[in-house]
């Protein structure tokens, strides 16, 4: 199914999967210990959108980079900023000075979108600071950053050039998995998190962009229509692919710092298969266009970023091991302050008419203060007199 502006119903399905796979990996890791490849989704799904986009406009002569960061600023920063500030205020009212100079650090991190690198300092996931454990799932939103920072740039030169776009993203497809193969025998985790070992899962989305035509966005930058076979039955068997080889990833797939690239190869396909379907695959437009599966999907950029700080910051405040119940109940909030988060916050800055470029660049702004303020935190220790004040004030 198509909306009458273009976008892709069933888009918004996939985002919906992707979220509720990546949320009832960290809600629930004993029985849903494989959702972390809602990940691969994502980034497929961000090769395929900006793809769609870049390769349109330069086609159409139209291609602006002003116009695509302000987009992206106006798209990534305004949830992201009321994250990392909530999450700073939390630790400052309740953290002790090492973890807040760990959060400190973590913030300035993911306001530079240089987290997964700084992570590359570790041999695994346990090393990284305590402090900072609950903004620990934006190290991909840094990854996907740095996509969008280099792959306009990239294809501008290849269309300005004028070489072979696909057979070029090929290559870097190919180099990716060979990064990735290089590395994965002595650190999982380094090619879990490396830009260069995961490209190639972007690389996908953006050469199944390239195969639809060149129009996998709307025009609003967040999704929009290709053309999928011209049987519907050839649609809908394809979908039924894409679906079979999400669900055969659930069960073959390991943790994610013991995931080769042949595993990660499984949703990656499955993916594909289900956008170059179109909207008329069965699976597409039976399932994934549905309207839950569409509203989840508006709202799960605000739900992937809020719903590991609600983990790891409100159910330990429950108890050491809470409950199938209360873990629940700590989705639904997570579901219910993404919504909030997006309509009040994320869509009114995203949509606005009015001098998009200044609003662009007041987010951008603002996004460096919420760093730098991390920063201080993290250069004077946690202010460790915090303590020592309010000791000083019951005192009194």
């Amino acid at each position: 199914m198509t909306s009458s502006s273009g976008r892709r119903a069933d888009i918004d399905g996939l985002r919906a999967v992707a979220v509720l796979l990546v949320s009832a990996f960290h809600m629930f890791p004993n029985t849903a210990g494989r959702g972390f490849v809602g990940v691969d989704i994502f980034f497929v799904l961000s090769g395929f959108l900006i793809g769609g986009i870049i390769f349109r406009q330069l086609d159409g002569g139209r291609f602006s980079f002003l116009d695509f960061y302000a987009h992206r600023a106006r798209r990534i920063f305004p949830p992201l900023i009321l994250l990392l500030t909530t999450s700073l205020a939390v630790g400052w009212f309740t953290f002790p000075a090492v973890k807040l100079r760990d959060l400190g650090q973590m913030t300035a991190e993911c306001a530079l979108f240089v987290q997964n690198l700084a992570w590359l300092d570790y041999k695994n996931p346990g090393a990284i600071p305590e402090g900072g454990k609950h903004l620990r799932h934006l190290w991909s939103l840094a990854l996907e950053e740095q996509f969008y920072l280099a792959f306009p740039l990239a294809v501008w030169l290849i269309h300005r050039a004028r070489l072979n776009r696909p057979l070029l993203l090929g290559a870097v497809l190919v180099a990716s998995v060979a990064t990735h193969i290089a590395i994965y025998p002595t650190s999982g985790f380094h090619a879990y998190i490396f830009p260069l070992a995961r490209a190639w899962e972007l690389m996908a989305g953006a050469l199944a962009a390239h195969w639809a035509g060149g129009h996998g966005d709307s025009g609003h930058g967040d999704g929009g229509a290709t053309r999928g076979p011209a049987d519907p039955r050839v649609a809908s068997a394809a979908s039924l692919l894409g679906l079979g080889l999400l669900l055969l990833s659930q069960m073959l797939v390991r943790w994610p710092t013991s995931y080769p690239v042949w595993h990660g190869a499984l949703p990656v396909l499955g993916t594909l298969f289900l956008l170059l379907a179109g909207p008329q695959g069965w699976v597409n437009r039976t399932l994934l266009a549905t309207r839950p599966a569409v509203w989840l999907g508006g709202i799960s950029y605000s739900l992937y970023l809020w719903h590991e700080v609600l983990v790891s910051l409100a159910l330990p405040a429950i108890g050491i091991e809470p409950s199938r119940a209360a873990r629940v109940i700590c989705l639904l909030v997570s579901i219910a302050v993404a919504a909030i988060s997006t309509h009040l916050v994320e869509r009114p800055l995203r949509e606005s008419k009015r001098r998009p470029g200044a609003v662009a660049v007041g987010l951008t702004l603002l996004l460096a203060a919420v760093g730098a303020a991390g920063y201080v935190c993290f250069l004077a220790d946690g202010f460790p007199e915090r303590v020592l004040a309010a000791a000083g004030a019951r005192g009194r």
